[in-house]
Formats: structure tokens, C-alpha cells, sequence
């Protein structure tokens, strides 16, 4: 599952939320699929709607329940 979240080094859309937590309290990690960079992006609140989506994925819950 993609995210709404655009690599800043490639551009591209095809990332995906990696972790909650990156090396500052206020970032958060994700992972750009097309150049296949982790990246860290400050909070907001998508960030709580892409952890939700990435716990259901890795537990195997379909997502949107």
C-alpha cells in the first residue's frame, strides 16, 4: 500500500510508512520503493492514519476495518 507521502530525494509516490519513530521525537520514517531510501518527515496528522493502515498490513487485518 502506497502512501499519500512523496520521496523528497526521487519524487516519487510510491512510499510507504516504515516506523512511528525516527531519530527526533517529531519525525517519523518512511520508505520511497522507486530509488529505495528510507527518509524521516516531520508528524502531522496523516502520520497516525498511515501508522493504523501499516499495524492492520503487518497483523493481517484487511485494511479499512
Amino acid at each position: 500500500m502506497t502512501s499519500a507521502v512523496a520521496c523528497p530525494y526521487c519524487g516519487s509516490p510510491d512510499t510507504e510508512f516504515f516506523s512511528l519513530f525516527g531519530q527526533q521525537l517529531m519525525t517519523v520514517q518512511y520508505y520511497c520503493r522507486a530509488c529505495r531510501t528510507p527518509f524521516e518527515r516531520v508528524r502531522g496528522r496523516d502520520v497516525l492514519r498511515d501508522a493504523e493502515r501499516h499495524t492492520r498490513r503487518r497483523d493481517g487485518d484487511p485494511p479499512g476495518q
